[in-house]
């Protein structure tokens, strides 16, 4: 509520007047659903005018104008952000005129000289230090520590803090061993300085290499360049200059320094020009794919009907209730991405209708396996599976994104898993994604993709399996720290995440039977430069070249070719998961080798689910009611609110302290282990004093102390609860630990960190006795007070002084 609104503002201006005037403030309306920036709906018709509140609000202004031979005309786009209404509308007028455009720019000019003069810059250093500040932002592997460095590297960011440096920042390092190489530093200060003028803010750790008695004249002559070159960004802190010598640093530090830095100078080399000259863009590729026939016209297969109860034109019930399925026409689309979510307590996944989601393990939040977008216009593609016709070149995939086919689709949603069905090209395709529940719970997603020849020739089909590698939160913080392998033994494409606070000794791994034929993780080679996933540059190459290893633009890519007679079917398998280390990756895959395994681990999926949700079942006259509560929602209740913590609007990963017990209310009955393991996990995040964390995140359980009061007061409703449906009074005497750490201070709302356990152990009856005991607080007229509220989130901050 203290923070200062921003206002801003969006204009085209002209010296000419404008025949017509557009404008469009809604993303959804303008790129279209399932559409992106490539090919935005806009293009085909008039803009909306829609103004007001929008969910997903853009700026869009488009002008008509008429050009005659020869004629010039001038436009000027101008975005403006102010703290109030009168200054922006003043910037608005300001802007509106034409000629002050050009003033701008004309300004903006003599400004850059102005300063490139007082930072003694020359106008081609300057290029070259625009240049490197885009590979800090997007690291270059020519740019970066060896291969082997990065490599080797097994400490986090935590590693660093001992030598003053947060980690928060980029790192731009560079190493001398020579005094005669100091102009190369001099140079690299300058490019620092620069890109703080300029709001760029990045760490800069200059490393003394000289080794023997020189190291420390070379110190002290380092020393002095800096304390004289460095107004701007000041030394030792975060956006400054760290001087640090190598024989003083255990070599395994030295090993974090290099890894962790996005671009990686070396003095000897020459200036930074010289350097970015090593660069060389041009990819390697294999041999352009060449097709050996034209692409025949098949005669359309259509997808078997299905009776939908509460169809709405898009989706609806199976008569049973036990699946939602969607059909999606050449041009028909959901409103929003409509998501399904299998899980189990470690590891599970998403994906929407259009086969679109992402995998994680331990929490959804900050051990993405692939990446989470949650974007519901665009339903950005991270990962897919493609066929290519062998002889014709032509590729496409079983689900309506990335590659969109003039045949329909269908996609049905239902307990622990998704399938899609797609026939095209003379081929019935259909793609089932699930995570086991069969006793094991292994950590691991299943696409099973079934291929049947209807076609009354034999088909030669290439399968390519890919999706992005996260292994964190977003790409930007993680995918420099990416290392991955080809374990020869189980076949499988490797990937670790050794900077990562958390699971930091896990592996990822993606592996597919049968074994594949090739494969990569250079997401570069895979799209191609400024390519995507709706046309990648591979599938117009014979294969894939097969690059693993460090620095790269992780990803995985699998091929598996497959030949198909008239009428035959076959099955092609791909596994996506983290173990804890090889071992137990190569005995996971190795357990979902055959399809017979896959069929019997799909099959008690759905009966172990079908066990639990048949727990409880009500009939009334409204079947929508009967499909949701015996089916649906208790299923949504533990698969997607107490296991994954996730969905497309938001993934937090977290547990909340009154979220998941309100949530484990719903599961007393159903599941009553996920209630009373809820329970018992609440209450183990209770202080000393009575009050609670209201989120946490696993495994390290950082979270939020704060004031407010609902959150404790939900452990003995629950609790309350529980053994009123259940009978199991024997959770009373459960003992659990409090947590230990220091009481709010004056005027502290909330703090976030990770606490102590405390020795003291206690009943969950005494948990529940000190919550109510915290909660009972009364004013001076013996009314109770509200104190912080939240109050599911609806009356927040009310009482926040009392």
């Amino acid at each position: 509520p203290k923070d200062t609104p921003v206002w801003a503002a969006h204009l085209m201006s002209s010296p000419s007047n404008a025949d017509e005037v557009q404008f469009e403030t809604d993303r959804s309306r303008f790129l279209g659903r399932a559409r992106s920036a490539e090919s935005p709906a806009a293009m085909e018709g008039d803009l909306s005018g829609t103004a007001g509140a929008v969910l997903d609000p853009i700026f869009s202004l488009r002008r008509r104008v008429t050009l005659f031979p020869g004629q010039r005309l001038q436009v000027a786009f101008v975005t403006a952000a102010a703290e109030s209404e009168e200054r922006i509308n003043a910037l608005v007028d300001k802007y509106s005129d034409f000629s002050a455009c050009e003033r701008a720019f004309d300004l903006a000019w003599t400004h850059s000289q102005l300063e490139l003069h007082h930072l003694r810059v020359q106008a081609d250093e300057a290029q070259a230090f625009q240049q490197l500040a885009g590979y800090m932002l997007y690291p270059h592997l020519a740019l970066r520590a060896p291969a082997r460095r990065i490599r080797e590297n097994h400490k986090g960011q935590s590693g660093l803090w001992s030598y003053g440096i947060s980690g928060d920042l980029p790192i731009l390092l560079i190493a001398i061993d020579n005094a005669r190489d100091l102009p190369a530093v001099r140079q690299t200060i300058m490019a620092h300085t620069f890109w703080r003028v300029r709001g760029f803010k990045c760490d800069l750790v200059i490393v003394n290499e000289q080794a023997g008695g020189y190291a420390q004249d070379l110190t002290e002559s380092l020393r002095k360049l800096v304390d004289n070159s460095t107004p701007y960004t000041g030394t030792e802190k975060p956006g400054g200059v760290f001087l640090r010598t190598a024989n003083t640093i255990p070599q395994e530090d030295m090993t974090l320094l290099f890894a962790v830095a996005s671009v990686v100078l070396v003095a000897a080399r020459g200036g930074i020009a010289q350097q970015l000259g090593l660069i060389n863009d041009d990819l390697e590729h294999a041999p352009r794919f060449t097709s050996t026939s034209k692409e025949l016209s098949e005669t359309p297969l259509s997808l078997p009907f299905l009776e939908l109860p509460y169809f709405n034109g898009l989706g609806g019930f199976t008569n049973d209730g036990r699946e939602y399925a969607i059909y999606l026409g050449p041009k028909d689309r959901t409103p929003a991405p409509w998501i399904n979510v299998f899980a189990h307590e470690h590891f599970g996944a998403l994906t929407s209708e259009s086969g679109q989601g992402f995998a994680w393990y331990g929490n959804s939040q900050s051990n993405r396996i692939t990446p989470w977008n949650n974007d519901p216009v665009s339903d950005t593609p991270s990962e897919a599976v493609y066929i290519r016709d062998e002889e014709t070149g032509a590729f496409w995939t079983p689900t309506p994104l990335p590659i969109r086919d003039g045949e329909a689709y269908r996609t049905r949603h239902g307990q622990g898993y998704t399938s899609f069905e797609h026939n095209s090209r003379g081929i019935e395709q259909e793609l089932t994604v699930f995570v086991p529940m069969d006793g094991k719970n292994r950590p691991v997603r299943v696409q099973k993709l079934r291929l049947k020849n209807r076609s009354s020739r034999r088909r030669k089909l290439l399968v390519t399996f890919y999706a992005d590698f996260l292994l964190g939160t977003t790409r930007e913080e993680h995918q420099k720290h990416i290392v991955t392998s080809w374990d020869t033994q189980s076949g499988t494409l490797l990937a670790r995440n050794a900077y990562h606070p958390d699971f930091a000794s896990r592996v990822a791994f993606v592996s597919s039977t049968p074994r594949p034929l090739t494969h990569s993780a250079d997401r570069a080679g895979f799209l191609g430069r400024n390519g995507s996933a709706s046309n990648p540059a591979a599938l117009r190459r014979k294969n894939v070249l097969e690059r693993t290893g460090a620095g790269l633009d992780p990803c995985a890519v699998l091929q598996v070719p497959v030949e198909l007679g008239p009428g035959e079917e076959t099955n092609v398998n791909f596994l996506l998961g983290e173990g804890g280390d090889v071992d137990e990756v190569r005995s996971i895959v190795s357990s979902f080798r055959d399809n017979q395994t896959i069929e019997r681990s799909l099959s008690t999926t759905k009966e172990w689910w079908n066990d639990v949700l048949d727990t409880l079942q009500v009939d009334v006259p409204d079947k929508s009611i009967n499909f949701l509560l015996n089916r649906w929602l208790p299923y949504q209740t533990l698969c997607c609110r107490i296991w994954a913590r996730s969905a497309l609007y938001q993934s937090g990963g977290a547990w909340g302290f009154r979220d998941q017990l309100q949530d484990s209310l719903a599961l007393t009955t159903l599941y009553p282990k996920a209630a009373r393991d809820q329970i018992l996990r609440s209450a183990q995040h209770q202080f000393e004093e009575g009050d609670v964390q209201h989120w946490w995140h696993p495994p390290g359980d950082a979270g939020v102390r704060t004031l407010i009061t609902d959150d404790l007061l939900f452990l003995p409703y629950a609790v309350a609860q529980y053994v009123k449906v259940t009978g199991d009074t024997s959770i009373l005497e459960e003992e659990v630990p409090f947590l230990y750490a220091d009481i709010l201070k004056e005027g502290e709302h909330e703090k976030y960190f990770q606490p102590e356990i405390s020795p003291e152990k206690a009943s969950i009856f005494e948990h529940c006795r000190r919550a109510i005991e915290k909660g009972c607080t009364f004013g001076p007229n013996g009314l109770p007070l509200i104190g912080g509220g939240d109050w599911n989130d609806g009356l927040n901050r009310v009482g926040i002084e009392g």
